[in-house]
């Protein structure tokens, strides 16, 4: 029984790459057994486990989640390049940053042309701002004022980069 227990879990986590409360069910039995514990205390305690886990499993659910769709970003290119999912579920949307490499005297060169942090900032705050003209909220309004702040900090960076003459280098 032992045996079957471990086969189950392991079987179990590996094809759903992540613990399923039957998965937890099967461990905490298999535990039990082999700690020896008193079968009232180890029933109290899988039971327990077990609800935790049916909770945790169906809070996970789309049928349980928030209404709003759970959209998924995926690197495509480490820091330069992400593939977006369309709300709707129909296709996706490649956003390409610009990408430079180190080249002669620490100058920078292009490899990929692309957008930038403040191009993409810019747009979330002129969307925001419509949405929130349409559908006024607190949460809306602190967005664009914290998305405001980073474009802020994100120009001041460039501008005291500028300043030091390392802007365009590949230099800190």
């Amino acid at each position: 029984m032992k045996i079957v227990g471990i086969i189950v879990s392991f079987i179990l986590f590996h094809i759903k790459q992540r613990y399923t409360f039957v998965t937890i069910f099967s461990t905490n039995v298999l535990l039990c057994d082999i700690i020896g514990h008193d079968s009232r205390i180890c029933s109290l305690f899988v039971t327990i486990v077990c609800i935790v886990s049916i909770i945790y499993y169906l809070c996970s659910t789309k049928e349980y989640t928030s209404t709003n769709k759970q959209l998924k970003m995926k690197v495509l290119t480490k820091d330069h390049k992400y593939e977006l999912d369309n709300f709707e579920g129909l296709g996706v949307q490649i956003i390409q940053f610009i990408e430079k490499v180190k080249g002669v005297d620490d100058e920078l060169i292009t490899v990929n042309d692309g957008t930038t942090n403040e191009e993409v900032l810019k747009m979330l705050i002129n969307r925001l701002n419509g949405l929130n003209t349409k559908f006024p909220s607190t949460e809306s309004g602190r967005a664009i004022n914290n998305l405001t702040k980073a474009l802020m900090w994100l120009n001041r960076r460039t501008e005291n980069r500028t300043k030091r003459g390392v802007e365009g280098k590949h230099l800190a």
